[in-house]
Order: C-alpha cells, then sequence, then structure tokens
C-alpha cells in the first residue's frame, strides 16, 4: 500500500487467484478468490472469501460451517460501508457478512455475474445462459430470494454486444458499474 505522497507504506501478498477486491468504509480489503484460488491458491484463497485490514494482515475469512455452503468460486463480490455480499458456486446462494454476523439467501439464478443490493431488495445480473439478464427479487425473513422480476441490461443504444471488447463488471451497494471498452455505464437498483 502506498501513502498519499507516494512512499510505500505495506506490501503483502493476498493469494493466488482474485476475482474481485474492493475496499469497505473502515479500509479493510475485501477478495473474492475463483476456483484455482480456492483449490490452489494458498492460504487466504482457500476459504473463497477473506477481508484485510488496512495493515494487509488478515482479518477474517470465510468460515465453512456457516450453513450456506462453501466457496468454490466467488461469483459476485459488493462492499457497501462496512458490510459485504458475496454470490458464489456451487450453490449460488446471496450471502452478507457484517462486523457480527453472516446471513444468506437461496437463489435458484445460476451464474451471475454481479449482485447489487439495497435494504432487503437484490439482483443478480447475468445467468450461465443470458450474461445480460437480470433477475430482482426480495430477500426474504425465511432466507430465500424471491424472484420479483427479469429483465436485460440495456444501455441508451441497447443491449450491450458481447462482442463489444474487453468488459468489466462489479458492484457497489446499489450501484451497477459496467465497463466497455471506454465507456462507463452506472445504474441503480
Amino acid at each position: 500500500m502506498y501513502s498519499s505522497d507516494g512512499g510505500l507504506e505495506h506490501s503483502s501478498q493476498l493469494g493466488d487467484a482474485i476475482a474481485h477486491l474492493l475496499v469497505d468504509s473502515t479500509g479493510g480489503i475485501w477478495t473474492g478468490y475463483f476456483d484455482e484460488g480456492v483449490f490452489g491458491g494458498g492460504e487466504y484463497a482457500r476459504h473463497g472469501l477473506a477481508r484485510f485490514g488496512p495493515d494487509l494482515s488478515l482479518v477474517w475469512s470465510y468460515p465453512p460451517d456457516t450453513g450456506f455452503g462453501s466457496i468454490s468460486d466467488c461469483y459476485a463480490l459488493n462492499v457497501d460501508g462496512d458490510i459485504a455480499w458475496a454470490y458464489y458456486y456451487t450453490d449460488f446462494p446471496i450471502v452478507k457478512v457484517g462486523p457480527d454476523e453472516v446471513n444468506g439467501w437461496t437463489t435458484s439464478v445460476l451464474g451471475a455475474k454481479a449482485l447489487i443490493v439495497r435494504d432487503n431488495k437484490a439482483a443478480l445480473v447475468g445467468t450461465h445462459t443470458s450474461p445480460y439478464e437480470v433477475t430482482q427479487g426480495e430477500l426474504r425473513p425465511d432466507g430465500h430470494f424471491e424472484e420479483t422480476s427479469r429483465g436485460v441490461v440495456r444501455t441508451e443504444d441497447g443491449i450491450i454486444d458481447p462482442e463489444s471488447g474487453r468488459q468489466a463488471w462489479f458492484s457497489r451497494g446499489r450501484s451497477l458499474h459496467v465497463f466497455v471498452e471506454r465507456h462507463w455505464y452506472r445504474t441503480e437498483l
């Protein structure tokens, strides 16, 4: 890590095969790992989701006994304030990690690449068969994500062409950010 004047303050290895890296409001660094890291990326990656402190020391890693299954591949990570939200393979639950809690909701959506949340609402973007499909729903008290609507991610020019070049999708709280080549698109839940 570097200071505001460009001087090196800390350095560390956060593991191999990082799919997602986001910083929370307290300076914590959340990392979501893809399968190559989980099954061979060392101590940090094997849990699929970890939080490091501002000094890059490991603060928390996803426990296997949450009741929401283990993480084989973190498909989507969202950090809002000091709360992290994850969506992962193999069971594809939505999991909320707070300072003192881990809660989860089962879903029937397979293969989303982004997750946006707002209060008790959530949207999963993409599926294994339709990369631009959006599934919106409610995070119910019974631990299930109840779908309320489906749609497609569109820009003012129409649907994003899968062949339109490099794309990056990420979410922050209620906002979805999509980068396609030199264009930046943003929408909210």
